[in-house]
């Protein structure tokens, strides 16, 4: 190790989510994106709650939800992506496509917040996750069950 240097957890983490999507072919820089947008979602969504509803409505407990919900986004393409490679299917596109809608969705929430931050007003918010994984169990449907609904 370098003189001075440390290793945190934030290190050990960043750079354990990156090994599986690697190994895949996946967009490192894709991934520190979607991450940069979460935490950027999470300061903005406290802040929102606080506009909303005042400081009392903010909870440890709901923050902590919060996070390791957003957090289990950053898996979900690699699940794809690594399901696919279990079933000899090259399911990548499709992971990476998700990747990129998750990316989507989490900077639109967190324009949403920054909206209702400014205004007041809260807004509608796209689920991608419930899209997605919906979008995936039909997939899952057709590869797996023939046309006459035997597996």
């Amino acid at each position: 190790m370098v003189e001075g240097s440390t290793l945190t957890t934030w290190a050990i983490i960043k750079n354990a989510l990156y090994v599986p999507a690697f190994f895949l072919g996946m967009s490192m820089h894709s991934f520190s994106i979607l991450f940069a947008f979460i935490v950027l979602d999470m300061i903005t969504g406290i802040w929102r709650v606080y506009v909303l509803q005042g400081g009392e409505a903010i909870k440890s407990r709901h923050a902590i939800n919060g996070l390791v919900s957003k957090m289990l986004f950053i898996v979900i393409p690699l699940i794809i992506a690594y399901m696919g490679k279990g079933m000899g299917v090259d399911l990548t596109a499709l992971a990476t496509g998700c990747l990129g809608l998750l990316i989507a969705s989490t900077g639109y929430s967190v324009i949403g917040n920054i909206y209702t931050i400014r205004t007041g007003s809260a807004v509608v918010e796209f689920d991608a996750v419930r899209f997605i994984l919906v979008r995936i169990r039909d997939l899952l449907d057709k590869l797996t069950v023939d046309k006459n609904n035997r597996c």
